[in-house]
């Protein structure tokens, strides 16, 4: 199986199956996504604050239409050892499937551009 190749310095790619995801609200009634991956040299937890185009990204890179589809499923994660990068499907193919991916650091950094022109109301 061949893996794709790190975007980002300073992360490694693992192959992972998701585990134990699940919907939660946070103090302020904001949507929490729980649950993590597994590695075959560990675990990595997540416990990110999302909107619901997020979560629709995030189901959409496992090809799948529920959130408890995910589980179980195997992932290429690109990780640090604090963040999750990138989500890229299995069956990618680096040529057709680049859309495919889920880059979810670029999607924090976006986030945090549309905050910071907006006076950080919370849109996502």
């Amino acid at each position: 199986m061949k893996f794709p190749v790190c975007k980002y310095v300073k992360t490694e790619m693992d192959l992972a199956v998701a585990e134990n995801l699940d919907i939660g609200f946070e103090d302020h009634g904001f949507l929490v996504l729980f649950g993590g991956f597994s590695y075959g040299s560990g675990a990595q937890g997540i416990g990110l604050t999302m909107s619901s185009d997020f979560l629709k990204r995030f189901i959409r890179v496992f090809g799948v239409e529920t959130l408890q589809e995910c589980n179980g499923r195997q992932i290429f994660v690109e990780h640090s050892s604090d963040m999750i990068h990138r989500l890229i499907p299995v069956s990618f193919n680096i040529e057709e499937d680049a859309a495919a991916e889920f880059d979810i650091f670029e999607w924090s950094r976006d986030v945090q551009k549309r905050k910071s022109r907006k006076g950080g109301q919370h849109d996502d």
